[in-house]
């Protein structure tokens, strides 16, 4: 790993020789700083340009203009009802076949927190999350049955272009952070 080396002020005024060693610093600090090098100041998220989206609804939610994504991860949380996603090559004017990826319909009050990886070039997903089941009223007394946590893969229809839309949809309510890759 390449070693990050503080640059002072002192070093870069105006009366201050280019040495080697601050020659050095310049060309390696970008390396550590990519590297995580200790004490290296930490690339922060929105440097990266990860996140896309934060979708809430509990209806139908599309995000377009996705062509320079070949990933998605989301985290987020679905209650009471199904989960589906669909892909589409053109921007949301046609979607392939719909697939459901998170189903939780029971007869009490359902919810579950849900991670959720989806590779656009071979439509294979991945689901995993825990979650609770509530019987009787709000408040005291409730009965809370929690399941373990659960996980599940499978394939979600590809178009035949290139993936660059997405659309959430299903029974339930959801919310997801949603990030690209």
């Amino acid at each position: 790993m390449t070693t990050y080396t503080t640059i002072t002020n002192a070093e870069i005024d105006q009366d201050s020789p280019i040495t080697q060693p601050l020659l050095t610093a310049l060309r390696d600090n970008p390396v550590a700083i990519t590297e995580g090098a200790a004490g290296a100041p930490k690339v922060q998220a929105a440097a990266l340009d990860t996140f896309i989206a934060n979708v809430v609804s509990s209806g139908s939610v599309t995000i377009t203009d996705l062509d320079t994504q070949a990933s998605i991860m989301c985290a987020g949380g679905v209650t009471n009802g199904t989960l589906t996603v669909e892909l589409s090559d053109d921007n949301g004017s046609t979607w392939a076949t719909a697939e459901t990826i998170a189903n939780l319909t029971t007869s009490g009050e359902e919810s579950a927190t849900l991670n959720i990886s989806i590779n656009f070039l071979t439509g294979g997903y991945a689901v995993s999350g825990a979650g609770g089941e509530r019987t009787g009223s709000f408040g005291a007394g409730d009965l809370v049955i929690n399941f373990a946590i659960y996980g599940g893969t499978g394939t979600i229809t590809t178009p035949t272009g290139t993936v660059n839309a997405i659309r959430f949809g299903g029974t339930g309510s959801f919310l997801l952070n949603v990030y690209g890759g």
